[in-house]
């Protein structure tokens, strides 16, 4: 039986003698394990906290202090890239729902018809070439699906699915880069994406508006 003068004594005694390095490590490793347990409970928790204890205006005079530097993150080469790409995608997204590739891939393609010529100049090129007989275009097709070429723009696209659609546009885009394939041409593709872009947005747009889901035949669209 082991005899001590007093509590002091007996509990210098029961210390384990671990050093606070290996503490600290060990509490590091249980903090991690609980708040893997317990996340929604601290999530709850921390956002009752946060209900109880934001204050508007000690939270405006707090970002007030952080607008400089929030300002010079916001002008860095890397941010602004990163925000683009975001932005670009996120408005698809929100206005195209499950066509969101495909409007990214009609915007780059409209940019650079228009990095090659104008407007002007594509009507310029159609109604010459749509005037004179002897140079009219005549797409070829096969399996009843018309082909971009360089004297000919995609007239058909059959059958009519949102990844077919995609498959065009990516073409005539390497195309176009490539120069197989003339500006107003590729520009009569696009117009056309554009025209089936336009349809879904106003029925996603009215379909929100009346609270309802998506339309069913929008969704075989982009499923097919």
């Amino acid at each position: 039986m082991r005899l001590f003068c007093g509590r002091r004594c007996s509990g210098l005694a029961k210390r384990k003698r671990v050093p606070k390095s290996v503490k600290r490590v060990l509490k590091g490793i249980y903090d991690a394990e609980y708040r893997k347990r317990n996340r929604a409970l601290l999530k709850a928790k921390k956002h009752a906290y946060f209900v109880r204890t934001y204050d508007p205006a000690q939270a405006r005079v707090e970002r007030k202090k952080r607008a400089g530097a929030h300002a010079e993150y916001c002008r860095r080469p890397e941010y602004k890239r990163w925000k683009s790409t975001y932005d670009r995608r996120h408005r698809s997204e929100k206005f195209y729902g499950p066509f969101a590739e495909v409007a990214m891939l009609t915007a780059d393609l409209n940019r650079e018809i228009k990095g090659r010529m104008t407007n002007h100049e594509i009507r310029w090129q159609t109604t010459r070439r749509t005037n004179r007989s002897s140079a009219r275009a005549r797409p070829k097709k096969k399996n009843g699906r018309a082909l971009a070429t360089a004297s000919g723009a995609v007239t058909l696209i059959r059958p009519l699915s949102a990844s077919s659609l995609k498959d065009v546009l990516w073409e005539t885009l390497t195309d176009l880069k490539h120069e197989n394939i003339l500006p107003n041409r590729a520009d009569a593709i696009a117009a056309q994406s554009r025209e089936i872009l336009r349809t879904i947005k106003t029925q996603l747009q009215i379909a929100g508006q009346a609270k309802r889901g998506i339309p069913q035949e929008i969704i075989q669209f982009s499923e097919r």
